[in-house]
């Protein structure tokens, strides 16, 4: 990750937003450094420094200008949960998000986010079938009215599933007690699996 201080702006998430975090970038500012160059990192320690250029942060060893700074429990949750609010930015946010996907009962890979939902609907609101379908793996399908209701059905409930998993996370994160429980927290999203639900799975 790294901050540039003539940009004013980041080459990943933005995770510099506690004071600390805002003491560093002036530290390197004052300097006259370009950029100031910090890991992703949840450890109690979390190692930063100041590099001159870009291109000196492919150097991950800690030089002269390396600083450690120690983070609270409370400041590890703020990192965690900003992960959990960076991966599902593009549910609803984003009119099309390329992971938002779903295996439909049908037997094929949909598309689920906003966009798709959206032109679900238009399909059959027009009323016209048999409609020539295009799955996320770009296979051709006639299908029904009836197998679009199945489709929009199944996206928006594979998005109703989602949000359930962001809240379970948020929930665990914010009642963890230790570093140890709040690193054993995966921020991982599973899409659903209709064809599970169909063979009784």
């Amino acid at each position: 990750m790294i901050y540039s201080i003539k940009d004013g702006k980041y080459s990943g998430d933005n995770t510099l937003s506690t004071a600390w975090g805002a003491a560093f970038i002036a530290g390197a500012a004052e300097r006259g450094y370009e950029c100031a160059c910090y890991p992703d990192t949840e450890t109690p320690d979390f190692h930063a420094r100041w590099v001159k250029t870009p291109a000196d942060s492919k150097d991950n060893a800690a030089g002269e200008d390396g600083i450690a700074i120690a983070l609270t429990l409370a400041e590890l949750k703020g990192f965690k949960a900003q992960q959990v609010e960076n991966a599902t930015a593009g549910f609803d946010a984003e009119r099309k998000d390329s992971g938002m996907t779903f295996k439909s009962s049908l037997g094929f890979t949909v598309d689920g986010d906003a966009r798709s939902r959206d032109n679900l609907a238009g399909l059959i609101n027009i009323g016209v079938e048999p409609v020539a379908f295009r799955d996320h793996d770009n296979g051709d399908h006639q299908l029904t009215l009836d197998n679009l209701r199945l489709l929009l059905k199944e996206a928006q409930m594979n998005g109703a599933m989602l949000y359930q998993q962001k809240w379970a996370l948020q929930k665990a994160i914010g009642e963890a007690k230790s570093l140890k429980a709040l690193k054993a927290i995966e921020i991982v999203f599973k899409m659903a699996d209709f064809t599970e639900v169909k063979n009784g799975n």
